[in-house]
C-alpha cells in the first residue's frame, strides 16, 4: 500500500470570507478597547516625540582592529595565542573600568549630547551617585543653580551650587569638574544628568558594545547609543587603549623571555667553555690519541640524534601541557584552549591541522550568526554546537596522535643513541674518553648556538615595538537621518505601536480561544452537525418584555406572599410571531425529521457545564413539540439540582428521583402520580424530585427503562433535561435508554476542546449525538430582517 502525499493547500482552498467575517466580528467585540487604547498609545507616543523633538535614534559607531600572526612578525613566538583570544581583553571589567575613568563615563545624559553642553568633564570616585539638575533660577533669571536628588539617602532638591550666569564657565560639584561649552553659555537652559556607580557604567558599556568574530584579518568592535560624538570617542579610545595594552603585554612578555634566555645563555656558555677546556686539556695530555673516520661519523650521528631528541622532548612537553590544561578547564573555557591546540599543531606542520582550523572557524561563524537570531535551545543552535564538539574531538585526536608520534620518535632516538654508544664502547679507553669529550662539546655547542639565536631575536623584538594587533580603521560618528524624515519615522513607529497595542491583545486572546460564537466556527472545530443557533433570548425582541399573567403554582402559595411567575424565557408558549420563536419551531421540525423512523421519540438534552442554557432549550423545545398536538413529557433528569419545576411553577416532589428510588411496581396508573400538567396544552412535566445521594446509579437502573416504556403508553415524545457532561457522568449513562442526544453549546463560553475530550471518554456516546445547539449565538441582523420580511413580522 503506497502512502499518498498530502495535496498542497492552494489559495482557492482557503475560506477567505470566513476569516474576514471572523476577525471583523472579533474586532467588533473588542471595539471599545481598540478605539480607546490604540489612539491613546499612538497619541501619547506622538505627543512625547513632538514635545521632545530632539530625541535621536539609536545608531552604531564601529572601529576595526587588524590581526597579525605573531609568529610572522616577532621572533618570540606565542604558540597557541590567537588574535581573537586577545581581543577578549576588551570585554574585561578591569579594562573597561579604565575607559570609564578616562572618559568620565559615570556621568550619563539621557536627552542631551555631552559635547553640546560641556567642553570637558572630569568625574572621580568621590562623586555622589544620583540625579543632578542644572537650571535657571525661576525667581532670578540672571542666576543659575545646581540641585541634587537621591531618594535612597533622603536628598531631594538639595542645592549644591548657585551663581550668576555672566560668570558661569566652570562648575565644580563635589568630586566633579564640569567645563561648559561656549555654545551652551550663549543660551543656557535646563540640563539633567546622572552619576552612576563604576560597575553600572561598565555594565552599560558592555551591554551596548558588540565584538564580531569570524574573520582572520580583522575584528569589528561597535558601540551603540544616541550620543554619536560620545560613542565614537569611546569606541576609538577603547581600540587605542587595547592596542597599547596588547603591545605593553607583548613587550613585558618579551622582556621576561629575554631575561630567561639570558640566564640560559650564560649557563650554556659556561657549559660550552667547560667542555672545550676539558677537551683541550685531554688533547694536550694525549697528543697522539685521535679518532678514526668511523668513530667521527658515529660521533656526529649521535650529536644529531641528541639534538633531534631534545627538540622532540620540548615539543612533547608543550603538547602534553596543552592536553593537561584542556582536561582541567571547564566546558566554557575549553574553546580558548582548542584555539591554542590548533595553532600549536599548525606550527608543528601536523597534517590536517590547517583543514581543522578552517573548519572550526567556519563553524564558529555559523553558530555566532545563529545565536544572534535564535535562542540557545533552538535545534539549529544545538546542531551547530554538536558540529563544533565533533571538530574539537578531531583536534584532540590529532593532539594525542602527535604526542604518540613524538614519543615514538624519542624512543627511536634513544635506540639509535644506544646503538651508537655501544659501537663507541668498542674503542680503546683513551679514544673512548676523547669521543665522549668531543660529543659533549658538540652538544653544548649546538645548545649554545640555539639559545644565542633566540636571545638575539628576543633582543631585537624588545628593541622594536612590533604589534600583532593594530587599529585598521577608527570609528566615524554616525549621521542620523534628516530631522523631517526622522520625525516621520518616529510618528510612524508610534502609529505602529498604537496598532500593536490595540490589536495584539484581541489576536492573542483569539489564538488561545477554544470557544465558538458562530455556526461556522463550531463546524471548524467539531465534526458534529449544528442543528440550530439560538440567540440570547433576553434581547430577542429588542423591546420591553411582554407582561404575563401570574399563575398559581399547583403546590399552592400561602396568602399574603407574592405569587411566583412562569419563567419569561419560555417565549414559545404564547405563539408570539418573533424571530426566536421561529428558530425554535425550525429546531422542532429538524428534530422531528431526524426521529421520523423512531417508534419512540426519546431525546436527551445536555451540555458541558452548568449555566449554558440546556434547561431553557429543553423546555422551549418541549413547548413547541406540544404545540404540534404531540403529547409531550418533559422529564427533569438533573437529580442533583433540577430547575424545570421553577420555570413552570410546579411542585418539585414527587418526581423522577422518587419514582426511581421507590420499589413499587411502575404502571401507567402509578406513573401519573409523578407527572404534572403545565400551562401549555399537551405538555406535562416530571420534576426532578428530592435530592438523592446516588443519581448516576438511579439513572442507570432498569426502572428508568420501565418508566419510559409506561410513559410512551400515554405520550408521543419524551424529552429529558440531563446534568452537564463536564460535572457528572449522569448524562452519559442514559445512552442505554436514549438513542438521541442534543448537546447545548453556549457561544463564547463552552470550551469545545474539553467537550470533545469529554464525549470521547464515554464509548458509544458520540454515535448517539443527534447534533449541537449553539445558544447565545451571534446572528446576522440582515438574516433577521429577511425572515421578518418573509413572514411579515
Amino acid at each position: 500500500m503506497t502512502n499518498q502525499q498530502p495535496k498542497p493547500v492552494s489559495l482557492r482552498d482557503i475560506d477567505i470570507g470566513y476569516y474576514i467575517r471572523h476577525y471583523l466580528t472579533l474586532f467588533w467585540r473588542w471595539k471599545w478597547y481598540i478605539f480607546i487604547v490604540g489612539p491613546l498609545v499612538a497619541g501619547g507616543w506622538i505627543t512625547y516625540v513632538l514635545k521632545a523633538g530632539a530625541i535621536r535614534p539609536e545608531l552604531t559607531a564601529t572601529a576595526l582592529i587588524g590581526l597579525e600572526d605573531a609568529g610572522n612578525i616577532s621572533a618570540v613566538r606565542d604558540v597557541g595565542e590567537t588574535g581573537h583570544g586577545r581581543v577578549e581583553l576588551i570585554r574585561s571589567r578591569n579594562f573597561l573600568a579604565e575607559i570609564v575613568d578616562t572618559l568620565s563615563l559615570r556621568l550619563i545624559m539621557k536627552q542631551d549630547a555631552r559635547h553640546e553642553i560641556f567642553d570637558s568633564i572630569w568625574v572621580d570616585s568621590t562623586a555622589a551617585m544620583g540625579r543632578y539638575v542644572f537650571d535657571i533660577d525661576k525667581r532670578d533669571k540672571t542666576a543659575y543653580k545646581l540641585s541634587y536628588w537621591n531618594q535612597q539617602f533622603g536628598y531631594e532638591d538639595k542645592l549644591l551650587k548657585t551663581g550668576r550666569l555672566v560668570t558661569l564657565d566652570t562648575i565644580q560639584p563635589p568630586g566633579m569638574l564640569l567645563d561648559f561649552g561656549d555654545e551652551f553659555l550663549k543660551q543656557p537652559r535646563r540640563v539633567v544628568f546622572f552619576v552612576v556607580r563604576d560597575r553600572d557604567a561598565v555594565d552599560l558599556l558592555r551591554k551596548n558594545m558588540k565584538i564580531e568574530r569570524g574573520n582572520k584579518q580583522y575584528v569589528p568592535v561597535s558601540l551603540k547609543g544616541r550620543d554619536y560624538h560620545l560613542i565614537t570617542k569611546t569606541i576609538n579610545t577603547i581600540v587605542d587603549h587595547f592596542v597599547a595594552r596588547n603591545l605593553h603585554f607583548r613587550k613585558r612578555k618579551t622582556a621576561e623571555v629575554l631575561s630567561v634566555l639570558q640566564k640560559q645563555l650564560e649557563r650554556a656558555s659556561e657549559q660550552l667553555n667547560a667542555a672545550e677546556l676539558s677537551l683541550k686539556r685531554y688533547r694536550e695530555a694525549n697528543p697522539t690519541i685521535g679518532l678514526g673516520n668511523d668513530a667521527l661519523s658515529s660521533l656526529n650521528e649521535m650529536t644529531d640524534l641528541e639534538s633531534t631528541k631534545l627538540k622532540a622532548t620540548e615539543a612533547k612537553e608543550q603538547a602534553q601541557e596543552l592536553a593537561d590544561r584542556y582536561r582541567k578547564m571547564s566546558e566554557n573555557e575549553r574553546g580558548i584552549i582548542i584555539d591554542e591546540i590548533v595553532a600549536f599543531l599548525q606550527s608543528r606542520t601536523v597534517p590536517g591541522a590547517m583543514v581543522l582550523n578552517n573548519e572550526l572557524r567556519e563553524q564558529k561563524s555559523e553558530i555566532n550568526a545563529l545565536r544572534s537570531g535564535y535562542s540557545k535551545n533552538h535545534p539549529m543552535v544545538a546542531e551547530a554546537e554538536r558540529k563544533i564538539d565533533r571538530t574539537n574531538a578531531k583536534i584532540l585526536d590529532k593532539l594525542n596522535a602527535f604526542i604518540k608520534d613524538i614519543a615514538t620518535r624519542i624512543e627511536k632516538s634513544d635506540k639509535g643513541l644506544g646503538r651508537l654508544s655501544h659501537r663507541l664502547q668498542s674503542l680503546p679507553a683513551k679514544e673512548m674518553r676523547l669521543a665522549e669529550l668531543e660529543r659533549q662539546r658538540q652538544i653544548n655547542s649546538q645548545i649554545h648556538t640555539t639559545v644565542l639565536s633566540r636571545y638575539n631575536q628576543a633582543k631585537i623584538a624588545n628593541a622594536v615595538e612590533v604589534a600583532d594587533v593594530f587599529v585598521m580603521d577608527h570609528a566615524v560618528a554616525p549621521h542620523p537621518p534628516p530631522d523631517f524624515i526622522s520625525m516621520l519615522l518616529r510618528i510612524a513607529f508610534g502609529m505602529v505601536l498604537g496598532f500593536g497595542a490595540a490589536f495584539a491583545p484581541p489576536l492573542a486572546v483569539d489564538l488561545f480561544d477554544k470557544t465558538a460564537r458562530t455556526e461556522t466556527e463550531v463546524k471548524r472545530m467539531l465534526d458534529y452537525t449544528v442543528i440550530e443557533c439560538i440567540p440570547s433570548i433576553e434581547s430577542a425582541d429588542g423591546k420591553k418584555k411582554r407582561k404575563r399573567k401570574d399563575r398559581n403554582a399547583k403546590d399552592g402559595i400561602k396568602g399574603g406572599r407574592r405569587r411566583r411567575k412562569i419563567d419569561e424565557k419560555l417565549i414559545t408558549a404564547d405563539y408570539a410571531p418573533n424571530f426566536v420563536n421561529e428558530l425554535f419551531r425550525s429546531l422542532r421540525a429538524k428534530i422531528m425529521l431526524r426521529t421520523h423512523n423512531c417508534t419512540k421519540r426519546k431525546l436527551a438534552v445536555t451540555s458541558l457545564n452548568m449555566g449554558e442554557g440546556k434547561s431553557l432549550i429543553s423546555a422551549n423545545v418541549a413547548i413547541t413539540t406540544a404545540q404540534q398536538k404531540l403529547r409531550t413529557l418533559l422529564m427533569d433528569g438533573d437529580l442533583r439540582r433540577g430547575v424545570l419545576h421553577n420555570s413552570f411553577v410546579l411542585r418539585k416532589r414527587p418526581g423522577l428521583s422518587t419514582l426511581l428510588f421507590s420499589e413499587d411496581p411502575i404502571t401507567s396508573e402509578s406513573l401519573t402520580d409523578f407527572i404534572q400538567e403545565t400551562h401549555v396544552p399537551n405538555l406535562h412535566l416530571m420534576s426532578s424530585g428530592p435530592n438523592v445521594p446516588n443519581p448516576s446509579e438511579l439513572l442507570a437502573s432498569p426502572r428508568l427503562q420501565t418508566a419510559l416504556d409506561r410513559a410512551f403508553e400515554m405520550f408521543d415524545v419524551v424529552i429529558m433535561d440531563t446534568p452537564p457532561l463536564g460535572v457528572a457522568a449522569d448524562a452519559a449513562v442514559l445512552k442505554n435508554w436514549f438513542d438521541n442526544y442534543l448537546v447545548v453549546i453556549k457561544a463564547g463560553t463552552t470550551n469545545l476542546v474539553d467537550l470533545q475530550k469529554r464525549i470521547a471518554e464515554f464509548p458509544g456516546l458520540s454515535d448517539r449525538i443527534m447534533g449541537l445547539i449553539l445558544n447565545h449565538a451571534v446572528i446576522d441582523r440582515r438574516l433577521r430582517s429577511y425572515r421578518y420580511s418573509n413572514y411579515t413580522y
